[in-house]
């Protein structure tokens, strides 16, 4: 899992990285190196410094990974959405 590496100037806690939008990879079969970047992962919080969590344990099921994906996917969308409306304001 892929997040915000700071919550009031404190490194994020595993829950604290859930609560925002964050990029997460499945890795199958093992263990795997992934790398923990922007290239690899996408950008999750803009701007912000970032940091990784591996989940070894299961902690996030497939059915939270999936559906918090959508939430951040449908909210970028609106407030890009937004961002249009107001250029075609001025």
């Amino acid at each position: 899992m892929f997040g915000a590496a700071f919550k009031n100037e404190k490194t994020t806690t595993f829950e604290e990285m859930i609560e925002r939008n964050y990029a997460v990879m499945k890795v199958e079969g093992g263990q795997a190196d992934v790398r923990c970047d922007v290239q690899t992962l996408g950008n999750p919080v803009d701007k912000e410094a970032k940091h990784c969590y591996c989940d070894d344990v299961g902690f996030l099921k497939d059915e939270k990974i999936l559906a918090d994906q959508q939430f951040w996917e449908n909210k970028f969308m609106l407030e890009e959405r937004e961002k249009q409306e107001k250029l075609l304001e001025l």
